[in-house]
């Protein structure tokens, strides 16, 4: 089915609708993206017009939440003492600024919703102008007795219904044609040289047909011309009035320090808009080369297109890919399912900078609740990071396993997404007002805050490797059991959702951080980054944690009990009719090789509490009667559990072939439930309560304290001892034979 001439030692091409295409995220991301800098042009004229409001507001805030002070107070010798003050303080600053927030918010959403008043009426009347401007007429069977039912013929082959308006500019020569329209009413348009065309060449004519008819299957018309319409209307409701206010702040450092950031976001804005505009194109073509057949003169037409500027960076300004690219599309399809690294970057942009209005409109509404705020926010774009990045993920992943190729790298995007990040929070975090009471314009961000956001921004690409790593590991796992079935929407989806719920619980924190280095400058910034940690550890007992450390080895390693239908895989992974290669046989996981080490190592550790505890008792007794001392020996305890847990784990990722972290981390948790009998039992015997917030408190701990401490040991082990791990590559199905257990 392939659009150029087959070829044999070519493989047959994936099927890149077997994921939903980048190209509906892409226009989520223009989406956002648009409402994210037109909220930030909105906030800052907002600020220009209520300028003297404004100034007296906020330094009568920071002054009374202790904003310009620096560190917190007490941030040195007690440390509980400057969390609970940092809080208090971003609390009484948002309090104080609600009132203010609340006029600025309503003006943002006044703007907003013009913009998309705006952008309806633009997509709604774009047919009727398109109709006019291109002068075009109804296509009727006495203009083209053979065309007309040609063209319903196509429709038919192709599945397009209802069959859209054909109509014709019978004063064109050039050799083109054009699917347009708004929802329920599409229209595609014919140049008078694709008509002489008809006759001249018919497969060629069919084959530029099929690519209009392909945009309508692919539902991207309506996405097409909403991504224009909301373009217009951002240049012309959002642009336009930020450089009218440019002129009532006659300062050159304002101006400037303004005019690079929002140059630098509608620069972001346009290579968005490309991107979506470029990828419809490939799709389309792909899809169409389905209906084109071996014999098809798609890629014919394509090579004749005339030749566009090249390079790197060239390519991003263009609206229509190369017809080279196009012609590698068709040939591969492997192309469609990468995610490069300015793909992570805008991610990441978009994200940072709309999470500051998101969670600025949050704080004005519960504006004493800072960390309802930050998790609030967190949850509503770690989504888009995550059904972006992480779908772009599963689909690389799904390439590389039909390929039995290694997994994919996941560094670049690593990169891309916490450069992105940093990025978006500069130019978004109040970053053109200075940090100090007397609100003068910033040109450039502060020395300290430049260096805060390097490293905030090394630590979130830390970060990311590892969340990135388990995301494209646990599509891994699932692909290789689920290619054999139908498509595997239901564990992607699961996966995804549980994805943006670990980077929600991440996200939060670390954007607190960053919002704090805006409030108190980059010490300030570093301050809540040892908050955020302390905070962290001071949830060590609850058991929302623990659920979520359990399911980052529960999700991947349920992937061994599936039950996979065939051995070969189904026909929804190609699109070729090609004998698909068989898939490999997994080795099976031996539940009892786990549960058994650590059933003993929780027993060894029973013993060694009662005889610690026993020890204590009779050398220390009057020692150990105060509630500081038992809590001192409650801590030593737990901290012995999890070493004794990250020991266990370290063995069974050295031991094991298949999924050795998810594998290792359910060995620590198992252990840890024994530990945690035992060490009830302790201290049951020893005299001591079991209630229930007690045992809750004491379970909550051993546990994720050997999650959180097995963690790093089992990544580390298992990058030194497979630092090349591969896919296995399928075999044939006279290799596929299953190994013992």
């Amino acid at each position: 089915m392939a659009a150029s001439p087959a070829s044999s030692a070519r493989p047959p091409r994936l099927n890149p609708f077997a994921f939903p295409s980048d190209t509906d995220f892409r226009f989520i991301l223009l989406v956002v993206a648009v409402l994210a800098v037109s909220m930030f042009m909105y906030n800052w004229v907002f600020v220009t017009v209520h300028r003297d409001e404004y100034l007296a507001t906020f330094q009568a805030c920071a002054l009374g939440s202790g904003k310009v002070s620096g560190l917190p107070e007490g941030a040195g010798p007690n440390f509980q003492a400057a969390i609970d003050q940092g809080v208090a303080q971003s609390g009484a600053y948002n309090l104080c600024m609600a009132p203010l927030v609340q006029q600025q918010n309503a003006w943002k959403l006044g703007g907003i919703a013009l913009l998309l008043l705006v952008a309806a009426l633009i997509y709604w009347f774009f047919p009727v102008w398109k109709m006019r401007r291109e002068r075009f007429e109804p296509l009727t069977a006495e203009d083209a007795p053979a065309v007309l039912p040609a063209l319903h013929a196509l429709c038919q082959q192709t599945g397009v219904k209802p069959i859209p308006q054909f109509v014709w500019n019978p004063l064109n020569p050039a050799i083109s044609a054009l699917a347009f329209g708004r929802l329920g009413r599409y229209t595609v348009a014919l140049s008078g040289g694709l008509i002489i065309q008809f006759a001249k060449d018919r497969a060629a004519f069919d084959a530029t047909l099929r690519h209009e008819l392909a945009h309508l299957r692919n539902a991207d018309v309506d996405k097409t011309y909403l991504t224009v319409a909301i373009t217009w209307a951002f240049v012309a409701v959002a642009i336009v009035p930020f450089a009218i206010t440019l002129l009532m702040r006659p300062a050159l450092g304002f101006v400037v320090g303004i005019t690079w950031r929002v140059a630098a976001l509608i620069a972001l804005v346009y290579l968005i808009r490309n991107a979506f505009l470029r990828a419809r194109e490939m799709y389309a073509d792909v899809r169409a080369s389905t209906w084109d057949g071996t014999n098809g003169a798609l890629d014919r037409v394509v090579a004749a297109l005339p030749a566009t500027p090249t390079g790197r960076w060239r390519s991003l300004w263009l609206t229509h890919p190369t017809p080279a690219q196009r012609r590698q599309a068709l040939a591969d399809t492997r192309i469609l399912l990468r995610l490069g690294f300015w793909d992570a970057f805008a991610v990441g942009a978009v994200t940072a900078i709309a999470l500051r209005d998101v969670e600025q409109f949050i704080a004005s509404l519960i504006p004493a609740n800072v960390v309802g705020t930050l998790v609030s926010s967190a949850l509503v774009f770690s989504p888009l990071i995550v059904g972006v990045v992480g779908l772009a993920a599963w689909r690389a992943t799904f390439s590389r396993v039909a390929d039995g190729a290694r997994l994919p790298s996941v560094k670049a995007w690593a990169l891309g997404l916490g450069i992105g990040l940093a990025f978006g929070l500069i130019l978004g975090l109040g970053s053109a007002l200075s940090t100090g009471a007397s609100g003068a314009a910033n040109l450039l961000p502060s020395p300290d805050q430049v260096a805060f956001m390097v490293l905030w921004a090394m630590i979130v690409i830390v970060g990311l490797l590892v969340f990135l790593r388990w995301l494209v590991a646990c599509a891994g796992d699932w692909l290789r059991v689920t290619l054999g079935d139908a498509s595997p929407r239901r564990v992607y989806i699961l996966g995804l959702l549980l994805a943006a719920v670990v980077l929600a619980a991440w996200l939060g924190p670390l954007y607190f951080a960053a919002t704090y280095a805006e409030l108190f400058g980059g010490p300030g910034g570093l301050f809540a980054i040892g908050v955020a940690m302390a905070g962290f550890f001071v949830y060590l007992a609850y058991p929302a944690l623990t659920l979520l450390l359990a399911a980052l080895w529960a999700y991947p390693l349920a992937s061994a009990f599936w039950r996979r239908t065939s051995a070969t895989a189904p026909g929804w992974v190609f699109l070729d009719p090609a004998p698909p290669p068989s898939l490999p046989v997994e080795e099976r996981v031996q539940l009892r090789r786990i549960l058994l080490p650590a059933l003993l190592l929780g027993l060894v550790y029973t013993v060694l509490a009662w005889a610690i505890r026993s020890v204590l008792g009779s050398l220390f007794s009057d020692a150990l009667a105060s509630d500081a001392s038992k809590l001192m020996v409650a801590y030593g305890l737990i901290i012995l559990g999890a070493v004794l847990q990250a020991v266990l784990a370290f063995y069974v990722v050295t031991r094991t072939s298949r999924q050795p972290i998810a594998q290792a981390l359910f060995a620590a948790f198992a252990a840890g439930v024994v530990m945690s009998i035992g060490f009830l039992a302790v201290n049951k015997l020893r005299g001591g309560d079991l209630d229930l917030f007690f045992v809750e408190t004491i379970s909550c701990s051993i546990l994720n304290f050997g999650a959180l401490l097995s963690l790093p040991v089992v990544l580390i082990a298992n990058a030194v001892a497979r630092p090349k791990a591969r896919v296995e590559p399928p075999r044939t199905p006279a290799e596929a034979t299953v190994l013992p257990s």
